[in-house]
Order: structure tokens, then C-alpha cells, then sequence
């Protein structure tokens, strides 16, 4: 997604479509309010996601914020109350962004497996754009200083994602012999497991590239969740230790011994 230009702000042509000889409306008052409104927040959110990735959290100030995002420090103020505010509109509109993303890529896939995996590499394109970004929520939403308002709209943020993913690996159990699973649990194990890319590279030796960090994500997380059965590969593929095979979601009694 691109940066908003400051400049484009909603002026009264927003609510008109050109005809031939003039203009017909086309949205409401209250649909070019929220138009406008969604503009508002997109601005600020690019404009702290960067002032906080180069200044940290404590150290940048509204007044920074407000100039990185091209609007006046008072508007900014209509949309938040404070820093934590601002934090919180950050992680809001991060996580819209990141599961409409996820939900064009997967809306015309059928099957949970593919479904997962595209889920987890757009994911982490979205955390590696916003690494540094990724970096600063990522430790603030662990601080003591936040209040119970702000803790309160984190969980609620924490559900929908927790719904998008646990409702494929559901999909996925009832139709594509996941192993039985509690969703919600492995829906968060997933997202702690794509965020460790907004810290790896830290320490010496962590040189692995964003495509290695990711095609590990889905070897171990996909052969994680399928039926369980050794060798079992993502994609619907399961092979026995010894390279045979027998059909998804079956064992053999040679299988079954081996496992044993």
C-alpha cells in the first residue's frame, strides 16, 4: 500500500460523479465523512508508523506525528487523545490493512492448506515492510504503563485476528484432515511464530533471508496442523519414514508399528 499524500485531502468533488454535462451525487454526507475520516487515520498511521520506527515509542511526540503525516497537530487530536491512542490506531489500522491483504489473497482458494500458507507469507511481506514499526508495537503492547481501555481494545484486536485464522484451521479440520486442533490456540502460536521476524537478525548468524524465514514457517506450522502422520507434507502430500505412502488421513499397520 502506498504512502497517502498529504495533499489529498476529501474536498467537495468526493461526492460527485462527472456525466457528460456536469456532476451526479454519488455519496452521502455520512459516507464522505467516514471517506474522509478513513483518510485522516491512514495519514496518521503512516505518519506515527514512521516517526515511531525512527525515534522510538517514548521519545516522538504528537507534534513530529502530526508533521510526518501532513495534517495540522489539532486533527490529530480529533482522532486520538493521546500516545496510546496513537499506538492503538497504529496496531488498528496495521492489522485492517494486513488481514484485507490477507483476505484478497486468499479469497479465491479453496483449500485450507493453500489457504494457510498464502496467509502466512502475506503476513510476513506485511510485518517485513513494517519491520521496524513491527518492532516498536511489538514491545510497547508488552509495557506496564498502558491503561485498561487501551489493554481492553488490544484484546478485542487480538480476537478478530485469532477468528480469521482459527476459522480456516476449523475449515481445514473439518475438511481437509487437520489433526484435531484447538484454533484459537494455534492461531496464536501462528502469529508469535511471524513475529519473531521483527526481532531475528539481532544477533550474529541470523542472516537467513525473508523467503528462508517464511518457507520454515510453513514447512514446520503445515506439517504441524495435517493429520499427524509421519513424514505427513504440506499440500496434502503424506509419505511414510521409508518414502512409500498411503493415503491422506489412513495408516498403514506397518505405519502404525514404525510410529511406534
Amino acid at each position: 500500500m502506498g504512502e497517502i499524500k498529504p495533499d489529498a485531502t476529501p474536498g467537495a468533488d468526493d461526492g460527485k460523479r462527472r456525466t457528460g454535462g456536469g456532476t451526479t451525487p454519488r455519496f452521502t454526507r455520512g459516507e464522505i465523512v467516514e471517506r474522509r475520516r478513513a483518510l485522516r487515520r491512514k495519514q496518521i498511521f503512516e505518519g506515527a508508523s514512521r516517526v515511531f520506527a525512527e525515534k522510538g515509542f517514548h521519545a516522538a511526540t504528537v507534534r513530529e506525528v502530526a508533521k510526518a503525516s501532513g495534517i495540522a497537530k489539532g486533527t490529530v487530536y480529533e482522532y486520538v487523545r493521546n500516545k496510546q491512542d496513537m499506538l492503538i490506531l497504529v496496531i488498528e489500522e496495521g492489522l485492517a490493512m494486513m488481514k484485507e491483504a490477507i483476505t484478497l489473497a486468499v479469497e479465491k482458494e479453496r483449500d485450507p492448506v493453500r489457504k494457510l500458507e498464502i496467509l502466512i507469507r502475506t503476513q510476513m511481506e506485511f510485518l517485513d515492510r513494517y519491520r521496524e514499526e513491527s518492532r516498536v508495537v511489538h514491545r510497547e503492547i508488552k509495557a506496564p504503563g498502558m491503561g485498561e481501555n487501551e489493554r481492553a481494545k488490544l484484546e478485542r484486536l487480538k480476537a478478530d485476528y485469532l477468528n480469521m485464522v482459527g476459522g480456516i484451521l476449523s475449515e481445514g479440520v473439518r475438511e481437509r484432515g487437520f489433526r484435531r486442533l484447538d484454533p484459537y490456540l494455534h492461531a496464536a502460536l501462528l502469529g508469535h511464530l511471524c513475529v519473531f521476524w521483527a526481532d531475528y537478525g539481532d544477533s550474529p548468524g541470523e542472516t537467513a533471508t525473508l523467503k528462508e524465514v517464511s518457507d520454515a514457517i510453513v514447512r514446520v506450522y503445515l506439517e504441524g496442523v495435517l493429520a499427524g502422520r509421519p513424514g505427513a507434507r504440506a499440500g496434502g502430500r503424506e509419505k511414510s519414514a521409508r518414502g512409500g505412502g498411503s493415503p491422506a488421513g489412513k495408516e498403514t499397520r506397518r505405519e502404525k508399528s514404525e510410529r511406534r
